[in-house]
């Protein structure tokens, strides 16, 4: 049963429709997509006999895959690159095709009208507000340039994907992430003390925004009969959202439930299904608040740089025991020891980046019977 009653969304119904037809159909360049769709339903129901395992091969001779930021204000010039990245790559095991419409971590501040900025594959999203006495609109900004970069690039992607691939969302980010961003780490961490009512004001108004992006963005892809994931690279027969808060890694326990909870909430409230981003090992001291939020349907864990899975494994445990599906963001030898430790079932080991496919042998042989 749908959360229909408690949804922002008035389409979420005829989305879920729409997911659960596209799943039964193959795609151009996944013709099983169907069975691989079936197991990761099996994941998200935590009935799957082994663990997801997606990943990313990249053809003999490429070098890797590029963000191409700076073909965003040419939609076919960057369309085209983004096909030839797509073409050179293998979606193996459980993986499934997509192409991203990439403009990087937290986009949402850029509708706000923050200054965003790129070279070669990084993104600055700089500070613009820090005086609570003169606040902004808190509206969208749809004449930003991440308001027409999303609709130039989406006009162009969302046709040359129908019946083909998948589409990967823009990374929106949280509300908190946004005003993160557009403040600076430090100002809102003085700002969760010294202005709480101003907080919680903004991160209500900036929420409409996110959830008016987000709606658009799905009613135009189901328009064109095209299935939409996330960077977590799952699919669900019903839509989704990764809940992300960057934030919560740079506050106490008191401020994650007084401000980060209530924004968390307000966005499980909009879809059937949501998997939490635990994001760096600081995060890891919020997570009895986040397994006892409601409406939290998985988690996902991305180690931070040189730290590995298996020193959190008391964390991994007890998100397994709490009954919720994980995913854990892995280099490609890690999962022979873990899965010496966790439950197979609702396991699902993600490599983030694309890499040689030789160098995902014993991954993908993990996979066989």
């Amino acid at each position: 049963m749908h959360k229909q009653a408690q949804s922002i969304f008035p389409g979420y119904n005829s989305w879920a429709e729409a997911y659960k037809n596209l799943s039964e159909q193959p795609l151009l360049y996944c013709p099983d997509f169907s069975e691989r769709a079936e197991r990761h339903e099996d994941w998200w129901q935590r009935r799957n006999s082994r663990p997801l395992f997606l990943a990313k091969g990249l053809s003999a001779g490429e070098q890797g895959r590029s963000r191409h930021f700076d073909k965003l204000a040419l939609p076919g010039e960057w369309l085209a690159a983004k096909l030839t990245d797509f073409r050179n790559t293998r979606f193996l095991v459980d993986s499934l095709p997509f192409i991203q419409l990439d403009l990087g971590a937290s986009v949402l501040a850029g509708f706000l009208g923050a200054k965003v900025s790129f070279a070669q594959n990084q993104v600055w999203i700089s500070p613009t507000f820090s005086d609570w006495h003169i606040q902004p609109e808190w509206k969208l900004d749809s004449v930003s340039d991440s308001s027409q970069w999303i609709v130039g690039l989406s006009e162009v992607l969302l046709p040359e994907l129908a019946g083909k691939a998948l589409f990967m969302t823009p990374n929106l980010g949280s509300p908190a992430d946004a005003l993160m961003n557009l403040m600076g780490a430090e100002g809102i961490c003085q700002s969760l003390i010294d202005h709480p009512d101003e907080v919680h004001s903004a991160l209500e108004r900036i929420a409409d925004v996110w959830q008016r992006v987000y709606s658009n963005l799905m009613d135009e892809a189901v328009n064109q009969q095209v299935g939409q994931i996330h960077w977590c690279e799952l699919w669900s027969n019903t839509p989704y959202l990764i809940l992300e808060c960057e934030l919560a890694a740079l506050v106490s326990r008191k401020h994650f439930q007084q401000f980060l909870i209530p924004d968390i909430i307000r966005q499980t409230a909009t879809v059937e299904r949501t998997i939490y981003h635990v994001c760096g090992e600081e995060s890891f001291r919020h997570l009895d608040a986040v397994l006892e939020t409601p409406g939290i349907s998985a988690i996902q864990y991305v180690p931070g740089k040189g730290n590995r899975a298996l020193n959190k494994l008391d964390y991994l445990k007890k998100i397994q025991q709490h009954g919720l599906p994980l995913q854990i963001a892995v280099s490609p030898n890690e999962p022979r020891d873990l899965m010496k430790v966790l439950d197979s079932a609702g396991l699902c080991f993600l490599i983030l980046d694309a890499l040689p496919v030789d160098q995902l042998e014993n991954f993908t042989r993990l996979a066989s019977p």
